[in-house]
């Protein structure tokens, strides 16, 4: 079985620009560039997303992902949301 192809898709508003990741159609994007997205500040949407699971709309798993950048050894959450 062949695994789909991510695609790097550029998001430009009249504030930001940013690059996001499309695979299997969903948008994978850190909490700052959700925040972004939907101008409100990463604590809103951190709470927001807490509360998604906490609630158990969605799944933790199905929509969280570690993204590891290694030149600086770190470690990014990244999360999907539907296309």
């Amino acid at each position: 079985m062949k695994t789909p192809q991510a695609e790097i898709v550029i998001y430009q508003s009249s504030k930001k620009t940013f690059e996001v990741k499309l695979n299997a159609q969903k948008l994978w994007l850190n909490l700052q560039q959700i925040a972004d997205l939907f101008d409100h500040d990463k604590s809103v949407i951190s709470r927001h997303f807490t509360n998604i699971f906490k609630e158990k709309e969605l799944e933790r798993n199905s929509v969280v992902a570690k993204n590891a950048i290694t030149a600086a050894n770190l470690v990014m959450t990244i999360l999907a949301l539907e296309a």
